[in-house]
């Protein structure tokens, strides 16, 4: 931060998604803290609606959000009025502008890979981005283990990487061509403070309680987060322990493409087949204090993932949580977790059965453990600490 003291400095997000999920939080709270520290940033977002843009103006931030125009050539702009060229052509444009309008160092700071890709092709113009301009890209997803081609040929034009986790940067290193970069590890910032919103509003959690209790999943239904391996897992707990407790299984997410799509109907045939259809169901997409208000834990099976904000989140909301000891899950546990060793299969199937039978005797947790669990995931995943860390990205190396 030091290198940045003595200079003013404005930062460029791109989010290209219209989604709220993880990326777009750690945005958000990104952006809230910025806010608290008066750093100017804007958000170039090629959508004129979208839930993120509801999600921005709901929590008031002070940099500008700029989309399409509503009108364009004399038309109302819909959602789908920009195709998918039109909307880079947009991103480009307005980041042609905004370098232009500023006179100090500018900082664009990329969280996903189709957004890094068109700041790496413009870099390549002749012009476009003056030295004073750092690329920053934060590689917050599985992608180290299947990167193409166009990876290897894009992404060196950036100036500086960051990723999510331990694990993910460890994974990261593993590749030759990414060796001249300093990996930095900044976690994904948390807004806590809205957290403690959603507590003020919401009852607290009534984990352990003897005559219901629902355990919940929270994501898309992308392949590698193994809804198949939630279900699998309710199915396996209803058959052993449904006589002696009464459980609900809830999925709280949606599907990002057809074949999410196609996956979900795919579990859900399987749910219905086992005959659980009615304590196994599908609840779509929900606001944390919806959440919070329905389950009593969570179960994250997911695979190869870099961190899984959904975990302290929720850890800091005074819900239990379980997860698989793979990818990034163990330390966005922060040592709150109850943690599976098995990743898949009946193995998975069998400890679950077995944590959660153990859990479900085990007392509530007292007022001041969970005061303690919160203080130390705020310290661990706050918005300030992680800004902090991604500050020092903003400086050529």
């Amino acid at each position: 931060m030091d290198a940045l003291a003595s200079e003013n400095f404005f930062v460029i997000f791109i989010e290209t998604k219209r989604a709220v999920y993880g990326g777009q939080k750690q945005l958000l709270a990104r952006c809230g803290e910025f806010d608290r520290r008066g750093i100017p940033y804007a958000v170039i977002h090629p959508f004129c609606t979208s839930l993120f843009v509801a999600e921005y103006a709901a929590l008031d931030l002070q940099g500008d959000l700029i989309r399409p125009s509503p009108r364009s050539g004399g038309r109302l702009a819909s959602d789908n009025a920009l195709s998918k060229v039109g909307r880079s052509v947009f991103i480009l444009r307005t980041l042609a502008q905004l370098i232009r309008q500023r006179r100090g160092r500018v900082v664009i700071h990329s969280d996903a890979f189709d957004s890094a890709y068109l700041v790496s092709i413009a870099s390549r113009v002749p012009g476009v981005m003056p030295d004073r301009v750092v690329k920053v890209f934060s590689v917050n997803s599985d992608r180290y283990r299947f990167f193409s081609r166009l990876d290897q040929t894009l992404l060196p034009a950036q100036d500086r990487l960051c990723t999510n986790s331990e694990f993910s940067r460890a994974q990261l290193r593993r590749h030759e061509w990414l060796s001249a970069f300093d990996i930095s590890v900044c976690y994904s910032a948390i807004d806590f403070d809205a957290l403690d919103a959603v507590l003020r509003r919401v009852p607290p959690g009534t984990a352990g309680r003897p005559d219901k209790v629902s355990i919940g999943y929270i994501g898309s239904f992308d392949r590698r987060k193994q809804l198949d391996q939630f279900a699998r897992c309710a199915i396996a707990a209803l058959q052993a322990i449904g006589s002696r407790f009464e459980l609900e299984f809830t999925v709280f997410g949606d599907a990002k493409d057809a074949d999410q799509a196609a996956f979900a109907e795919e579990v859900k045939r399987d749910i219905a087949s086992s005959g659980f259809g009615a304590q196994i169901t599908f609840a779509g997409y929900c606001v944390p204090e919806e959440v919070v208000s329905r389950v009593d834990a969570l179960l994250c099976p997911f695979r190869f993932e870099p961190f899984g904000r959904v975990v302290p989140e929720f850890l800091y909301l005074g819900l239990d949580v379980f997860v698989i000891r793979d990818g990034g899950l163990t330390e966005a546990g922060c040592g709150f977790a109850r943690e599976l060793d098995a990743l898949e299969g009946l193995a998975l199937e069998r400890q679950f059965v077995a944590a959660l039978s153990e859990w479900l005797v085990e007392p509530p947790h007292s007022t001041q453990a969970l005061a303690d669990r919160r203080e130390k995931l705020r310290a661990a995943f706050g918005s300030a600490a992680i800004v902090d860390r991604e500050l020092q990205s903003y400086v050529k190396r």
